[in-house]
């Protein structure tokens, strides 16, 4: 019980069999597998949280701000420019956006590389 209630290590178990530990191992880690975003200053991390809402525990990765834009929209570098500047204040913390996602939504790869 004080396992799964984080008040013991799984190290701690001597009678727990090593197939057992493999299990329980993977049985408690986080549904998604840590991921970083970008690269340099601008890059972020996601995943590895293993909880759901912010009152069962804390949450160690700042959010992501991205917008997603469709590669073959006209006015993708208007948007672009207009979201770029964005900033808020979030309860002391300074979130900006951090990416753009491109969706594929035109003719060949030419296109899309090109957006």
């Amino acid at each position: 019980m004080k396992l799964a209630q984080k008040g013991t290590e799984l190290d701690k178990c001597p009678t727990v069999s090593d197939e057992a530990k493999m299990e329980l191992d993977a049985a408690s880690a986080p549904p998604i597998k840590l991921v970083t975003i970008g690269t340099g200053g601008r890059a972020f991390e996601i995943g590895n949280e293993i909880v759901f809402f912010r009152h069962e525990k804390t949450f160690y990765h700042q959010p992501g701000l991205v917008v997603r834009v469709k590669s073959d929209d006209p006015r993708l570098a208007e948007q672009a420019a207009k979201v770029a500047g964005y900033e808020v204040d979030a309860r002391g913390m300074k979130l900006r956006l951090d990416g753009l996602a491109v969706e594929h939504a035109g003719d060949g790869a030419a296109a899309y590389a090109a957006a």
